[in-house]
């Protein structure tokens, strides 16, 4: 009987967190959890992750790549156009990762790592598809 009892207690006592694992895997992330996001739509929104990416890399003019940040989670930044003397550009887009933590929204460098929050920009989530 004593058994039986613990197994029982012990499958109710497993039951939140079960259900509290199903409802973290419904919003995509739990919470404290960076999970990737999408731009919220508009072009003040888009002038103002370009403010601050000018900011983050130090240029005044960018050029986002051919990713949609409104659609995906990534951000890619052409490099400036070759100057009169440059034949040749051996430069390559920068690779951003857009993500969510706490509703800020953060872009994380691919090739160094770096993470910014992104004050002036809004972002959301993006929904997951089911399996």
């Amino acid at each position: 009987m004593k058994h039986r009892f613990s197994s029982l207690l012990a499958t109710a006592l497993s039951l939140p967190l079960l259900l509290a694992s199903c409802v973290g895997a419904e919003t995509g992330a739990s919470a404290g959890e960076r999970s990737p996001a999408v731009l919220e739509q508009g072009e003040d929104n888009l002038a103002a992750l370009k403010t601050e990416l000018s900011s983050i890399l130090g240029r005044a003019n960018i050029t986002i790549g051919a990713d949609d940040p409104f659609t995906g989670s990534t951000v890619s930044v052409l490099p400036p156009p070759p100057g009169k003397l440059d034949d040749r550009n051996p430069s390559l887009p920068i690779m951003f990762d857009l993500t969510i933590e706490g509703g800020i929204c953060h872009l994380t460098r691919r090739d160094t790592g770096e993470t910014h929050a992104l004050s002036a920009v809004s972002c959301r989530p993006v929904k997951r598809t089911p399996e």
